[in-house]
């Protein structure tokens, strides 16, 4: 992990094309890590740039549902332009994920048992899911 270049990118780097260029470099324990640290007042492009790097896995982009409050967002039927960017990222996210568009998770993620009473065919069922692997719940 590139705990020192994270941490750069997340609290001293302005550029937004430079961090969403570093992004599409992160490893997908790179990418969890910064995942597991943004701060989401700071909009979409990040989020969606680790989504869309082809090294995100299905604990990462469980990861960006989960802190993008993905269930909230998509069940959220109101017109408050605010809440616009929200629906689209958990649409956007729900659809991928629903599909298993990721990698195959090697990054700890969930609950154990969580899924045990949901159907192998439930295409939801992702979310109840438990992925063993390393933790990378690392606060920076």
């Amino acid at each position: 992990m590139h705990r020192d270049i994270i941490e750069r990118l997340l609290y001293e780097e302005e550029d937004e094309a430079k961090r969403a260029e570093m992004i599409r470099s992160f490893d997908d324990e790179d990418l969890y890590v910064y995942a597991y640290n943004y701060n989401w007042d700071d909009g979409f492009d990040e989020p969606r740039a680790i989504a869309e790097n082809p090294d995100c896995s299905l604990s990462t982009a469980l990861l960006l549902f989960e802190r993008a409050e993905g269930f909230e967002a998509i069940e959220d039927e109101g017109d408050d332009e605010y809440m616009q960017p929200w629906r689209d990222f958990g649409r956007y996210m729900y659809d991928r994920l629903i599909h298993r568009d990721f990698k195959e998770p090697k990054i700890r993620y969930g609950t154990p048992g969580a899924a045990d009473d949901i159907s192998p065919d439930d295409p939801e069922r992702v979310f109840y899911e438990y992925f063993d692997g390393k933790d990378c719940d690392i606060d920076l």
